[in-house]
């Protein structure tokens, strides 16, 4: 069985993801005494990036795939791999908001983990994408 274009646009948007936050993680805590000006650009840097190469390769993707209207099942797969999403985000966000009231001078680090929370948020999402195609939701 062939990859739909959905699963492959899942995919690929799972290795730009590990990719781009790989380096922000190794570009963040490389220089954890940055300044806010440093961390701003840096996350600026990550978003343009993840966005360039997003575009890249679901336009190329699109121009090799001729059929990529998206059927009731994709819709299912993506509202179900939205939840896992949102729940891993939100659980980021509130251990975020612990993290915070215990160290309440700690706002670099603060920055970080809601950076990871998205990452890791997204992540998870294509993982449940990708699962619920091979599974045959």
């Amino acid at each position: 069985m062939t990859a739909s274009y959905e699963e492959k646009s899942a995919a690929g948007s799972l290795l730009i993801v590990l990719i781009t936050y790989a380096w922000y993680a190794y570009t963040a805590f490389d220089t954890v005494a940055a300044s806010a000006t440093d961390l701003v650009g840096l996350i600026i840097g990550v978003i343009v990036l993840t966005v360039i190469a997003e575009v890249i390769y679901e336009s190329a993707l699109a121009i090799y795939n001729s059929d990529t209207r998206s059927d009731e099942r994709d819709r299912l797969i993506a509202a179900l791999a939205g939840r896992a999403e949102s729940a891993v985000l939100a659980t980021g966000v509130v251990c975020t908001i612990g993290y915070t009231l215990v160290h309440p001078d700690a706002s670099t680090m603060t920055v970080h983990l809601l950076m990871f929370s998205l990452g890791l948020g997204e992540v998870a999402k294509r993982i449940w994408q990708l699962y619920y195609y091979r599974r045959g939701v």
